[in-house]
């Protein structure tokens, strides 16, 4: 079953890249002058630091056409339960990585590609997480080669 999502994938991934890294200014900023520490790759990891400054970059139009596009997405999947019930998920689309597998090469990423990164990593949730639903995600097995839990959303 495949259920649209009413905007393009690649359109929810920047609109997202635009929310949160914008967000993330103000709070960065706040910790920042509140600790007298530089915003720069000596207290932030490269991940963070490369969505401080996608956020930097932001205006304030295009987080309002952000908040808009998420708005169209929270309408189309409301749409979705008003024929089914209950929709299952798989959490993830394949295995967990090995712990460090995720962060690398973030030195060299935008805050941009960092938002797709993780997006393509748990392609499942984005559409539940911003629109709100009500949705958990549960173990539902253990690969057999490896051990590492499946979840079920």
């Amino acid at each position: 079953l495949h259920l649209p999502l009413g905007v393009s994938w690649e359109a929810l991934v920047a609109a997202n890249a635009t929310i949160w890294c914008a967000t993330l200014v103000g709070w960065i900023d706040a910790v920042a002058a509140a600790t007298g520490r530089p915003i720069d790759a000596t207290t932030l990891e490269p991940a963070t630091l490369a969505c401080y400054r996608h956020g930097r970059e932001a205006s304030a139009t295009s987080f309002a056409a952000a908040l808009d596009l998420r708005n169209r997405l929270s309408r189309e999947v409301g749409g979705w339960f008003e024929r089914f019930d209950l929709l299952m998920t798989p959490t993830l689309p394949r295995l967990p990585p090995a712990i460090g597998t995720y962060a690398r090469g973030a030195e060299s990423m935008t805050g941009l590609e960092w938002t797709a990164r993780v997006f393509e990593h748990s392609p499942f949730t984005p559409a539940f997480n911003v629109a709100g639903v009500p949705a958990m995600s549960v173990p539902l097995a253990h690969d057999v080669a490896t051990g590492l839990p499946i979840g079920i959303q």
